[in-house]
């Protein structure tokens, strides 16, 4: 099939081949480079550009029959104005970090006319799903590949880990200083992939720690090299478990101490260490090699039988309805809610949100793939709680609930506008004990109004959120995340 892939990323981030070798590869960080009369690399404009004058410039023979665009957060390259018979893709990558980063992405889908998502981020396809794209599937680690790097004899009894340790990863830094203040033997630095791989290829323990829960690709890099995966817990939606098994085929960590303590277990037995990479590496093998995740994702293409982790089937989110015209205006807001809590989640080690009153379980259920956000269902005398919303808040994957009689301050209170004015949840917001509060159900014309009313407690809306409002630093009460 003749492809014509978009991309941001940098060559250097590639695999040689992506899907197919006769492939058209093109991006910003890209230039034209004609291979044996094919035409092979093509460079584009940045960010958001019109894909007709380059469609024009291949070679008729060349005539892609299928696009496949990468976007990301960074919105660095978004081909629009496609022919109206030519079928495009587009794969979803990095939504878990950056500014409005899942806003951008459903935004951009909509706008260029894609009928088929691949999700990267599994956790993220329902909003896909409710937003109404007929055809949206998961598929981690499509646009990367693990070269063959060859192995040493015998493997070093150390944990390793390559990668990135800056400001976008301060848990990753968290965990970094607490091998390094236990003494483990651990090797770790930013170098070329290659250079890494060699090093998990030489190591008993590859440490990875996600950026913000996300299925990365460290786990590739490590299974695929031999290594004993040591990892951070993810949630069921994220789909890790889906293949790789904590005890079996990797090893989940579910804090810095416990991280810790499993690093040196495993470095004191490493024929246990070893038995276990052998089976996360026959993982890999099985599902992840290119040649495994080109044949899946043609099969979910074409309607065959791809593995059936990849279909969404047992992600109960994904079956809800799309939400149509009259739920568009809280989807975006529920969207913007989960991007605030997910970059909390990214830079703090937990979490916590009080509900009061009548939410939406949906609204709820969005934070159970954030492993370290729990969640309060409160009542009070005059909110008392609707068991219905835990019920169904738990069928749709929400996990980590727990009940109480009184409003303790937390990160984020949740709730309805008849709730906010109860006097229990009245005096909790004027009180000082959450950071930021959402009202899922303010009245278009009555929004400007409450959020005047707001800003006398010290309250603001944000980013393009007219129904979450935050409070400036050091406004909050030291009773807000209180356990």
């Amino acid at each position: 099939m003749r492809i014509l892939f978009t991309t941001h990323a940098k060559p250097q981030f590639l695999p040689a081949t992506i899907i197919d070798q006769d492939e058209i590869v093109a991006g910003p960080n890209f230039n034209k480079v004609v291979i044996d009369g094919r035409m092979r690399f093509m460079g584009t404009p940045a960010d958001m550009w019109d894909i007709r004058p380059m469609l024009r410039e291949i070679p008729a023979g060349q005539a892609p029959e299928l696009v496949l665009v990468h976007a990301d957060a960074t919105a660095g390259c978004l081909p629009v104005n496609f022919p109206g018979n030519l079928p495009r893709v587009l794969m979803v990558g990095d939504t878990h970090h950056m500014a409005q980063p899942l806003r951008k992405v459903l935004g951009y889908a909509g706008t260029a006319g894609f009928k088929v998502i691949v999700c990267w981020n599994r956790h993220h396809a329902h909003f896909f799903r409710q937003a109404g794209f007929p055809h949206v599937f998961w598929m981690p680690g499509l646009t990367f590949g693990i070269p063959e790097v060859p192995r040493p004899a015998r493997r070093g009894c150390q944990m390793a880990f390559f990668g990135q340790m800056g400001k976008f990863h301060p848990r990753r830094r968290r965990i970094v200083d607490a091998i390094t203040a236990n003494k483990l033997p651990f090797v770790a630095g930013t170098m070329p992939r290659y250079d890494g791989l060699e090093l998990f290829g030489r190591s008993l323990v590859a440490f990875n720690s996600s950026l913000n829960s996300e299925f990365n690709l460290r786990v590739f890099e490590a299974t695929g090299m031999g290594a004993m995966l040591l990892t951070d817990r993810l949630c069921p939606h994220a789909g890790l478990d889906l293949f790789y098994k904590d005890g079996e085929s990797m090893i989940c960590y579910d804090s810095v101490d416990d991280m810790v303590d499993k690093a040196r277990h495993y470095l004191e037995h490493p024929d246990d260490a070893l038995a276990i990479a052998r089976e996360g590496e026959e993982v890999y093998r099985r599902y992840f090699t290119f040649e495994a995740r080109r044949n899946a994702f043609f099969q979910l293409l074409n309607g065959g039988n791809p593995p059936p982790q990849f279909l969404l089937l047992d992600e109960a989110r994904c079956r809800l309805p799309a939400v149509g015209e009259a739920g568009a205006d809280l989807l975006r807001r529920r969207v913007a809610l989960y991007e605030w809590v997910q970059e909390c989640h990214r830079t703090e080690e937990a979490v916590c949100i009080d509900v009061a009153g009548a939410v939406p379980p949906q609204v709820i259920a969005d934070f159970s793939d954030l492993v370290r956000v729990s969640i309060r269902l409160c009542s009070t005398a005059a909110t008392p709680l609707d068991p219905r919303l835990e019920e169904v808040a738990r069928a749709l994957g929400a996990t980590a609930l727990e009940k109480r009689d009184s409003l303790a301050g937390a990160d984020l209170l949740l709730t309805d506008l008849r709730s906010l004015l109860t006097t229990g949840v009245l005096d909790a917001v004027e009180q000082g004990l959450y950071r930021a509060l959402f009202i899922w159900d303010i009245p278009k014309e009555s929004r400007e109004a409450c959020a005047q009313d707001l800003s006398q407690a010290g309250f603001a809306s944000i980013d393009d959120c007219p129904t979450l409002f935050v409070k400036s630093a050091g406004q909050t009460s030291a009773a807000a995340g209180a356990p």
